[in-house]
């Protein structure tokens, strides 16, 4: 075994170094904050598709149990289509639709990094959606998906299926 160096006050410093970025302190959006970004983007969302429902078919929401399933289906996918083009771009730059930069909050992954658009698209939106289309099943995942966000974590039921939290910002 070697004989230890003797110390040198000469010696440059030496330091430990960590590899990898320093984990930043995210706070999780409080429960008020999501419910209102939600709630902008139900209301901006309502208005835009029964106003596109409205144009194209004359149709008022009072009216739309006497549409065909078909057409309901349609007008659904239409719906996914709009949010999609309304809050696209900002999902994609900065993980939040309307609602979420009105009210201050972001989606990111659970390790705080970037979420890509399809991750929010295939993983976070569609899921529920899909599941809410099946009667009465739908209205009791809309329901469980909801109230996941009183857990510890405020992650809802999307959330977990997609790996995401939301911050704010």
């Amino acid at each position: 075994m070697p004989a230890p160096e003797p110390f040198n006050p000469y010696a440059a410093p030496t330091a430990q170094v960590q590899h990898g970025t320093p984990a930043v302190e995210q706070q999780l959006a409080s429960l008020s904050k999501r419910f209102a970004g939600a709630l902008i983007d139900g209301v901006i969302m309502m208005i835009v598709v029964w106003g596109a429902i409205f144009a194209m078919v004359g149709v008022t929401p009072a009216d739309a149990e006497s549409l065909p399933f078909a057409t309901m289906l349609m007008f659904g996918a239409l719906g996914f289509v709009v949010y999609i083009g309304i809050n696209g771009y900002f999902l994609h730059r900065d993980g939040q639709s309307l609602g979420k930069k009105f009210v201050g909050t972001r989606i990111v992954r659970t390790n705080g990094e970037r979420i890509p658009l399809s991750r929010i698209i295939l993983l976070r939106i569609l899921p529920i959606q899909l599941l809410g289309l099946i009667p009465f099943a739908g209205s009791l995942v809309s329901l469980v998906d909801s109230v996941f966000i009183f857990s510890k974590s405020r992650q809802t039921l999307h959330d977990r299926i997609a790996d995401t939290k939301v911050i704010t910002i």
